[in-house]
Parts: structure tokens; sequence; C-alpha cells
């Protein structure tokens, strides 16, 4: 029985290591925030994507924040926020003076991507 099982490993093996291939290239990192939502770490410095649930693309980003329902994420410091409820998976964009002043905002705490990054877990998702 157990030589079964090592023969089935082996012929396995390379194919669930192919398949992570693809899903995951080199020098790629994915580290989950909620939701299905991941932030995706690219080749170069300070180069992040937000990932949808079930989607192989996102868009870049330079600072995000959370606090359940809630993601809040913008791809340049001068553009608007855009807030992800991942509840009803309704999407709005707000400037950063609604995000300052709302109650349902100003309390989510915001990081750089970068450091984003440092803060979340490749296995454990933050709700």
């Amino acid at each position: 029985m157990h030589e079964a099982v090592r023969a089935t490993r082996s012929v396995l093996s390379p194919t669930l290591r192919a398949f992570v291939m693809r899903r995951r290239p080199l020098g790629f990192g994915t580290k989950q925030i909620a939701a299905g939502y991941r932030l995706i770490q690219h080749e170069g410095p300070d180069q992040f994507a937000l990932m949808p649930p079930k989607q192989d693309f996102g868009s870049f980003v330079t600072d995000i924040g959370w606090r359940q329902p809630v993601i809040l994420v913008r791809s340049d410091g001068s553009h608007p926020w855009d807030v992800i409820d991942t509840s009803t998976k309704r999407q709005v964009s707000i400037t950063e003076q609604q995000r300052r002043s709302d109650p349902s905002y100003r309390d989510i705490p915001v990081y750089t991507a970068a450091n984003a990054w440092h803060k979340l877990s490749h296995r454990r998702r933050q709700w």
C-alpha cells in the first residue's frame, strides 16, 4: 500500500508543481486580505496589485487599508480611493477628503502597499 501511495505522489507531484508555477510565476507573491481579495507583489520593488476573488488580474495599488467588511485602495496618491464592500461586492470611489471625514472610512488604518505587504499573512486572511 505504501508503495502505491509513493508512486501516486511521484506522478502527481510534477503535475501539481506545474499548476502552481502557472498560477504563481517566479518572483511573485500573494497574501490574503479577505473575502478572496489578495495583495500580489510583483518583481519590481514596491509594485503591488489587488486581485479580486477568482480572477488572475488586478489593479496596481500604492495605498491600501481594510476593516471588515471594507477594503480601501488607490493606485496613486493623487487619485480617488476605491472602496470595496466585501460583503456586497459593491465598489465606489471617494476623495481623500471623504475618506478622512466620513465615519465609515476615517478610522480604517491605511498603509502604503509595501507596509501592508509586511502586515499581511500568506496563509491567514484578515476576516
